[in-house]
């Protein structure tokens, strides 16, 4: 309740003309800043992959002014900082109807300054999966985030463009989890190849 109370006072964001002026006067200032530490550019740094706009926009009710949006800040980024990525950060099409959120993944990334789709699956939070019914629940879970990576791709292959993965979220072990435990998971002590061996296992199951 509290969330879809932030989101629809949120929207007022894409149709203020004044937050909007402040929004990219803040972009300007962030593109073109310089590290303080090495000196470098942000525009010319290397380990900066891209520039995301925001984490899981939502239109809500504005979507002129989201897409408006969506579009003028990609582009001014471009026109600052030719040198990297530029996307969304939208979930992607999520479990709710379009009506209701607002966004559009193939309209939302068809704009010729945005690179890349992205996508989130929130298996848990979207109530596909139940920590507390684990056995019962992971099968559907598991059908439901492989279809919608599958249908993301596809919404990107018809762009020509690539999409993104950025988030995964669902508890694991029942919500048993020792500190010690999501510690490891967090630091990095998990090799690269433990992760890819765990993707790999889990893409080779039958959906």
């Amino acid at each position: 309740a509290e969330l879809e109370k932030y989101l629809k006072f949120s929207k007022a964001f894409f149709n203020t003309a004044e937050a909007v002026k402040h929004w990219l006067r803040h972009v300007r200032y962030i593109v073109q800043r310089t590290n303080s530490l090495t000196g470098v550019a942000y525009r010319d740094d290397p380990t900066i992959m891209a520039w995301e706009l925001a984490n899981e926009p939502r239109a809500m009710k504005a979507v002129a002014g989201y897409r408006r949006w969506l579009n003028q800040s990609a582009v001014l980024i471009k026109s600052l900082d030719p040198h990297h990525l530029v996307t969304t950060g939208t979930e992607g099409r999520t479990p709710f109807p379009e009506a209701y959120i607002g966004t559009n993944v193939v309209r939302d990334h068809s704009y010729a300054a945005i690179d890349y789709v992205t996508a989130h699956v929130w298996a848990q939070n979207w109530e596909w999966y139940d920590p507390a019914r684990s056995a019962a629940t992971l099968p559907h879970a598991l059908r439901l985030a492989k279809q919608y990576v599958r249908d993301h791709a596809q919404y990107a292959a018809r762009l020509g463009k690539p999409l993104v993965l950025e988030e995964f979220g669902m508890s694991r072990d029942g919500n048993r989890q020792t500190l010690l435990e999501k510690d490891r998971h967090m630091d990095g002590r998990r090799t690269n190849k433990e992760c890819m061996a765990l993707i790999r296992a889990t893409l080779a199951q039958p959906p």
